[in-house]
């Protein structure tokens, strides 16, 4: 029973020496389990695929609730992540159809005339209202989408 108890409180100091980490004032320690990990604005939508065993879980430097880690190591808000996966002022982040607004296709279904079919919910960069890809994937005003136009 000795040695048990022995054993039991060496790992918890380990333990516990091991948690005395130095966290960022929006972090926190957590025990997170090696796969999926910490929830990233690159997987918040789409979790990686983890084998079906018990994944172990280690004491990390978490961001705090309500927070997630952004490419950069950094904890942001949600809304935030959304910024940052969409930098240009012509788009935003949502989740939308398949089929967007673009200058080469404005003459087929775009993404607020999708059809049923086509609608999924799937999480990325969409141009804003007004607004379609050109030839290099930059959102412009639908006027200036040049010969394109001409089915509108």
């Amino acid at each position: 029973m000795l040695k048990l108890f022995i054993v039991l409180f060496s790992c918890y100091t380990v333990m516990c020496r091991e948690i005395n980490m130095n966290c960022k004032p929006d972090e926190e320690i957590k025990w997170i389990h090696v796969c999926p990990g910490e929830t990233t604005c690159r997987d918040r939508d789409h979790p990686p695929l983890c084998p079906d065993i018990l994944q172990p879980q280690l004491p990390v430097c978490a961001c705090k609730d309500g927070l997630i880690r952004a490419d950069d190591g950094s904890c942001v808000t949600s809304e935030q992540c959304d910024k940052l996966k969409c930098p240009d002022p012509n788009e935003h982040y949502k989740c939308g159809y398949v089929c967007e607004n673009e200058c080469a296709a404005l003459n087929v279904p775009d993404r607020t005339d999708c059809p049923d079919e086509h609608y999924l919910c799937k999480r990325e960069c969409y141009c804003n209202d007004g607004y379609a890809r050109d030839e290099n994937g930059v959102c412009i005003p639908v006027g200036n989408c040049g010969m394109y136009n001409r089915f509108l």
